[in-house]
């Protein structure tokens, strides 16, 4: 995403701002949508698994003790799950692409906030040769210094 800001042409960074944050809002929506489904198909699988292995724990390699399938052998037998391993590293994938996107919504508000205090400063002629204030000081004194020059003048003339 293009974050950089060319203060020379800040009318065209405000055109392309909204955009650029709609854009980043929606995969920033579709990553979690993403993520929400792949965390739900996790928890599915995580009950299905845990149902299968009670029903029948010979399949999974679980031997029951005296009271049957304790939960730490279901959990654990979960975990060690190949489908249940490959869907969790899907899920963490989309986590981070999650907050990646995340990120970029941030980041583009403050991009904004930087184009509004670039606008601010371009309006006080700060990317000018010197600031707003600076100047009308200098200019009235080169006015002063100008009517001062001028009066010299006059008074020259009437002497002689």
């Amino acid at each position: 995403m293009q974050m950089d800001i060319n203060k020379n042409k800040l009318d065209e960074e405000w055109v392309r701002q909204p955009t650029l944050f709609m854009q980043a809002c929606e995969k920033e929506t579709m990553t979690r949508s993403a993520y929400d489904r792949a965390k739900e198909g996790v928890d599915q699988l995580k009950a299905e698994l845990d149902r299968q292995i009670r029903e029948s724990p010979d399949s999974f390699g679980v031997v029951p003790g005296s009271r049957g399938v304790t939960e730490a052998q279901v959990s654990n037998t979960i975990t060690s799950c190949d489908q249940y391993r490959e869907a969790m590293v899907e899920m963490f994938k989309l986590k981070e692409a999650f907050g990646i996107a995340s990120a970029e919504v941030k980041a583009l508000d403050q991009r904004c906030r930087a184009l509004e205090n670039l606008t601010k400063l371009y309006g006080l002629q700060y990317f000018g040769s010197e600031p707003k204030s600076q100047q009308s000081i200098d200019t009235k004194e080169e006015g002063k210094e100008e009517v001062r020059k001028s009066s010299r003048r006059k008074m020259r003339r009437a002497r002689t």
